[in-house]
């Protein structure tokens, strides 16, 4: 019983030092790397889109899911960094990690509204150039940083810095207006917020494909849909 308990034990570090590893990889390797290319691939898309000449909405959307996509890479290089400077990490993550889910939301917000005029596009390709037009589309794209801004904006005042070990270092503490309000915020990060970007935005993403591969399919076949 005691070699089979020692030999369990042994398993399980083993596991843990192997979850570690992966992680470690995945933190400062695989998704510094990413971000890396994110950066350099949203620059080229920014600077093909705005040589292209081409002033349609679509154009327009995308050029915009471009920056903000480069914003949020540049974000998650910055979150990364506090990795390897640990006198100023939390400062980082303090500052950072709001803007950084609020870019999140606003490329996906983004990649909702390109969904839903790819849809207007197929299904009624006569009236998708008096809906999309560039001062909607403008106000469109103003709105979605302003929505998410306001809906995520509890993420800038959960945490404050406190130095320690005599004003060298800083650590994460509880801002005074979390904890006043805790019960409040976590019941609206976690049924309102989360809801928006885990569920509402892919199902929106997700059904507009579905309609547009249906109605191409049915097209190609030559079949009645709608």
């Amino acid at each position: 019983m005691p070699l089979n308990s020692s030999v369990f034990t042994l398993d399980l570090e083993l596991d843990i030092q192997t979850v570690i590893f992966v992680r470690n990889i995945i933190n400062y390797v695989i998704t510094p790397i990413l971000s890396v290319i994110g950066v350099v691939g949203n620059v080229i898309n920014l600077v093909v889109l705005r040589q292209s000449g081409y002033k349609d909405t679509n154009v327009l959307l995308l050029e915009s899911l471009s920056m903000a996509d480069l914003i949020l890479s540049l974000l998650n290089i910055l979150l990364r960094t506090r990795e390897f400077v640990q006198q100023f990490g939390a400062i980082i993550y303090i500052y950072s990690y709001g803007p950084f889910v609020i870019m999140a939301v606003v490329v996906n917000c983004h990649l909702g509204v390109i969904a839903v005029e790819r849809v207007i596009a197929v299904c009624f390709p006569f009236h998708v150039s008096r809906i999309f037009i560039r001062s909607r589309v403008k106000l469109s794209i103003g709105f979605i940083y302003v929505f998410c801004i306001g809906t995520y904006s509890p993420l800038f005042f959960m945490f404050e810095p406190l130095w320690v070990n005599n004003q060298t270092a800083v650590v994460i503490v509880p801002s005074q207006i979390f904890l006043s309000n805790m019960e409040a915020i976590i019941v609206y990060l976690t049924t309102v917020a989360v809801n928006i970007y885990s569920i509402t935005l892919p199902a929106i993403v997700i059904v507009c494909s579905l309609i547009v591969g249906v109605k191409l399919l049915m097209r190609k076949l030559q079949l009645p849909l709608f």
